[in-house]
């Protein structure tokens, strides 16, 4: 397993991929919210079948992916946090029974009739590495929040 310093430096190259693949500071924060989101929740998300709901993530999910997903980073990020697909690794699925997917590609959809849908589970559970991961995407979203108020001050009141 990575050292700690490790995963933060993993969690750090995600963060600023993620940010640079947004196309705006709030963009940005709206991503790194979410994902602060799912780390939080799957820290304390209770053990056995009532929290498994929290330890999981469907990337073809529409809100996920219109939130977070879409960018360049999130996955590196629940990686580096102990995310992984079924087996681990670069999982293949297969969509529509020709196309396979790798985990590390974009999804543009859910599974169908004809196929399974990838999900991304947390396979280390293991809260000190939820916690550092967690800590570099609150600390990057705070970076981002600063830029966006430099990029659109509040209004002047008038005098």
């Amino acid at each position: 397993h990575a050292s700690t310093a490790e995963v933060s430096a993993r969690a750090q190259a995600a963060c600023l991929a993620l940010l640079a693949s947004a196309a705006s500071a709030d963009e940005a924060t709206i991503a790194l919210d979410t994902l602060a989101t799912i780390l939080g929740n799957a820290m304390s998300a209770p053990r056995g079948p009532t929290g498994d709901k929290f330890r999981s993530i469907r990337p073809g999910n529409a809100a996920f992916h219109r939130r977070a997903g879409r960018h360049t980073g999130a996955r590196d990020l629940l990686r580096a946090a102990g995310f992984s697909g079924s087996g681990g690794g670069d999982v293949r699925i297969s969509l529509d029974g020709d196309r396979r997917l790798s985990a590390s590609q974009p999804i543009s959809g859910g599974g169908g009739a004809g196929g399974g849908e990838l999900v991304l589970r947390l396979t280390r559970d293991d809260p000190a590495l939820l916690y550092v991961v967690r800590s570099e995407v609150c600390a990057a979203a705070s970076r981002a929040r600063a830029a966006a108020a430099v990029a659109s001050p509040p209004p002047r009141g008038h005098s």
